[in-house]
């Protein structure tokens, strides 16, 4: 600031920063306010452990609650900006006491729900997120549940009726970085939803989830053309997984893979390409491009020509306009000195003034251009040799020849120097953008490059989608639950994870749904016939065994999940 002469003004005034006196002013208002940031912050510190002990909660209203904050917000966005009065004293009527948490019925049957499904059921966060999406439910905000949503409730203390501060924290003096469920409880004011005792159990099974996930390998994926590929109506791309059996991953529409097919609900049907298959053609398309130098120097000298052609006109009409303004300027000068000998309010005058005035207009407009034309006019670009494109491509070269994180290297370092956009056309082609422009190299107009997407050793890349379509409609293929419905081939299903369907819609059967069939045709019953024949839980049938009333007759394991099943004369 003393650099470039600024002045420093606070709300008291100007501030000195130029004396030794000034800045020693300074600097000790600036330890005051740090020491006033800091005690502001042990009060307010100190204040949230004390409400914590007393039972109370700061923050937003967690799920499964409401308060009076939550209603006058809903009804401030139901009423608008105009009305919040209103709104306040609603929320006040319907809820007198402020700063308390009141059990929401409708949300927190969805918390319960959550937690027997988490504890009783073993369910992942992600089934359980599926099946609430399922049956109806939705969040506040009236969106999708997710894994991440589901996990935040089981997660949550405060719907079995605790308020957690972290005191190990607060003990040594350092900011808290645990969890609220690995902080201190404390009993809360509010009523719980699900009890203390089902909250810890499911505490206990995520932790043994965790150490189970713990020697398991989840280090990400780079793939090559993340943030560089769009759709074909412009929407950004993503890879995913689109088939569990298959394991193959998929560069597709983000708006498809999140709100399906369908345009109308929000969605896109632009079609979906293997990782492998996308990553290998734009591999094609670099890799004849930077082993040409030959042409790229071509093409930049060209750009180059082209660039100083479209730049020349320029320079000349800013050297007219500067020849103008000097002969307008010398002109208004004689002007004035003609005025001096002219008697005041006569007609000589009066010609001029007028002729003055027009020069002067004149004078701004040609002024108005030429600072327009400065700001336009760009320094031409230096002459490229072929050393300099040679050294170039080389550069790149290196790594396109690497593995996959050296491609992932050489996509983005293209994509930030020159543009580089990948874009899928249909399920066949990608049209690879590419502006040549480094800076130590010169402008020019982009390149562009249509590659056929094919699966190497494939023998239907030569078929177009529409043959394909037809050779296989030609199989005739049938349902395979025994129905003889026939299946009808679609485009899509070439690219597509799974192919062609093996059933009909509804007409196929979960591994679990055929393990159930088996046990039914055996002449038994599982735990969940039991439930639903008695009204009971799995403690009440764990009891009916130990009392020798059911009969295990043994256990099948189906996906990860255990299904136990009994004689069915028993009991």
């Amino acid at each position: 600031m003393k650099q470039h002469g600024v002045e420093l003004w606070s709300f008291d005034g100007q501030q000195d920063i130029y004396s030794a006196a000034g800045r020693l002013g300074v600097r000790a208002q600036a330890m005051v306010g740090a020491f006033e940031v800091e005690r502001t912050g042990e009060r307010v510190r100190e204040m949230k452990r004390q409400k914590a002990k007393q039972g109370f909660y700061m923050g937003p209203t967690p799920f499964g609650f409401t308060s009076q904050a939550r209603v006058r917000r809903d009804l401030e966005a139901r009423y608008g900006e105009a009305e919040t009065e209103r709104a306040k004293t609603e929320a006040q009527q319907a809820i007198p006491v402020s700063g308390h948490l009141f059990v929401d019925e409708v949300e927190a049957q969805v918390v319960r729900e959550v937690f027997r499904l988490y504890v009783d059921e073993g369910l992942g966060c992600g089934r359980i997120a599926r099946r609430l999406n399922a049956r109806g439910h939705r969040t506040r905000q009236g969106c999708l549940w997710c894994s991440q949503q589901v996990q935040k409730i089981v997660k949550d203390p405060k719907v079995a009726g605790h308020v957690t501060f972290d005191e190990d924290a607060y003990d040594r003096r350092v900011p808290s970085k645990a969890q609220v469920h690995e902080q201190t409880l404390y009993p809360a004011k509010h009523e719980a939803i699900v009890p203390i005792e089902q909250w810890r159990e499911a505490q206990r099974v995520r932790s043994q989830n965790g150490a189970s996930n713990r020697g398991r390998d989840f280090t990400p994926r780079s793939f090559a053309l993340s943030g560089v590929l769009v759709c074909r109506d412009g929407h950004t791309a993503k890879a995913k997984s689109c088939g569990m059996v298959s394991g193959h991953l998929y560069y597709g529409c983000r708006r498809r893979f999140i709100d399906g097919a369908d345009p109308a609900l929000g969605g896109c049907d632009a079609p979906i390409i293997r990782v492998e298959a996308a990553d290998a053609a734009v591999r094609r398309v670099l890799a004849d491009l930077l082993s040409h130098p030959e042409q790229v120097h071509a093409y930049l000298d060209a750009a180059s020509r082209q660039t100083r052609r479209d730049r020349v006109p320029q320079a000349d009409r800013s050297h007219d306009l500067d020849e103008q303004i000097q002969k307008m300027e010398q002109a208004v000068e004689r002007y004035f000195k003609l005025l001096e000998g002219t008697e005041p309010g006569s007609d000589e005058e009066r010609v001029l003034l007028d002729r003055v005035v027009e020069l002067r207009r004149r004078l701004a407009e040609a002024r108005a251009e030429r600072e327009n034309l400065r700001c336009e006019v760009i320094p031409l670009p230096p002459r490229v040799t072929r050393e300099q494109v040679e050294a170039w491509c080389r550069d790149l070269t290196r790594h396109l020849e690497s593995d996959a994180r050296g491609f992932r290297r050489l996509v983005e370092e293209l994509h930030d120097r020159h543009d580089l956009r990948v874009q899928i056309l249909d399920a066949d082609r990608v049209r690879v953008s590419l502006a040549i422009d480094p800076a130590d190299l010169t402008g020019g107009h982009r390149l562009v490059a249509v590659a056929r997407v094919e699966l190497e050793g494939s023998e239907e890349a030569a078929l177009s989608t529409d043959e394909w379509v037809q050779r296989e409609q030609a199989k005739d293929p049938r349902c395979a639950c025994g129905c003889g419905g026939s299946i009808t081939v679609r485009p899509q299903h070439r690219a597509a994870s799974k192919g062609i369907p093996t059933y009909l819609p509804g007409h196929a059967k979960s591994p679990m749904e055929k393990v159930i069939d088996e046990i039914h045709a055996a002449g038994f019953r599982t735990a969940q016939d039991v439930m639903r024949v008695l009204g009971c839980g799995e403690s009440q049938i764990s009891r009916l065994v130990k009392a020798g009333r059911l009969v295990p007759a043994g256990k099948w394991t189906v996906g990860g999940r255990r299904v136990r099943y009994f004689e069915k004369g028993a009991g």
